[in-house]
């Protein structure tokens, strides 16, 4: 009898194990404006026990892609690590840099018209945080940032969409192999601004991450992503306080002769 309890014991402690290894907390919220976003980002950091951050791509050094001017590109790199992909599912609105072949960009805020502003109608006309430049989806349907991401080790990611499902669409946006949502977004009114918190479950890292929007006519802006400034390790810590004991009394020391 003792064995089957200890076993069933055992079973249970390994399936709650199991069931929330590879968890990710998530935090999204919607804004029509920039200060709000920015503000849920600064929330989200103090929540995490932190107020900096290491900004890892907010696409001001890529090169531009006008639209009409060149169809686009399959993929961008992403700190030299990773990479953004346009995977599967061309698009077809007006913002589509090529409708025969799933392709992304880099676009220059407010590059389309003054009676066009991409995905960027909330963006601050001067001094934003965002910049002047954002990768841009081109209606495509599917967007990966793929598996070499965990080759930065990344517990923690931010980032931030422009005028997601505003054409009435649906998003939906998954983690490592497509086999479980973490969140939807459907139906946003144009030039919403959408800040996501992503935390990786302890001793775990984010692996891919893709973009899934159900209409080849509703793209949408995704830029400045970024993690939680890392905290220094315990044992890092006690060296320091080790290093300022020493000091302070190396200090005192010299003070008495």
């Amino acid at each position: 009898m003792r064995k089957l309890m200890t076993g069933s014991v055992f079973l249970f402690v390994f399936l709650f194990i199991c069931a929330t290894a590879n968890a990710t907390n998530i935090t999204v919220s919607n804004w029509t404006n920039e200060t709000d976003a920015i503000a849920a980002m600064n929330s989200w950091l103090t929540s995490l026990g932190g107020s900096t951050y290491t900004m890892l791509e907010d696409f001001e050094t890529q090169a531009a892609l006008l639209p009409g001017t060149d169809p686009g590109e399959d993929s961008y790199s992403f700190d030299g690590t990773a990479t953004f992909e346009a995977v599967s599912g061309p698009g077809q609105g007006e913002m589509s840099f090529d409708k025969s072949a799933p392709k992304i960009g880099v676009m220059e805020r407010d590059s389309v018209g003054a009676d066009n502003f991409g995905r960027t109608l909330n963006w601050a006309e001067t001094d934003s945080f965002f910049g002047q430049q954002y990768l841009d989806s081109g209606d495509v349907m599917e967007v990966i940032l793929n598996h070499n991401l965990i080759d930065l080790k990344l517990d923690t990611l931010f980032f931030f969409m422009f005028d997601v499902a505003d054409c009435n669409g649906t998003m939906s946006v998954f983690e490592d192999d497509g086999s479980a949502s973490l969140f939807n977004i459907a139906g946003r009114p144009n030039g919403t601004i959408t800040f996501v918190g992503l935390q990786a479950d302890m001793g775990t890292y984010l692996e891919k991450i893709s973009w899934n929007m159900d209409k080849a006519t509703d793209g949408y802006g995704l830029d400045n992503f970024g993690r939680v400034a890392p905290v220094p390790e315990p044992s890092t810590m006690v060296l320091m306080g080790l290093g300022l004991v020493g000091l302070a009394g190396f200090g005192r020391k010299k003070f008495r002769k």
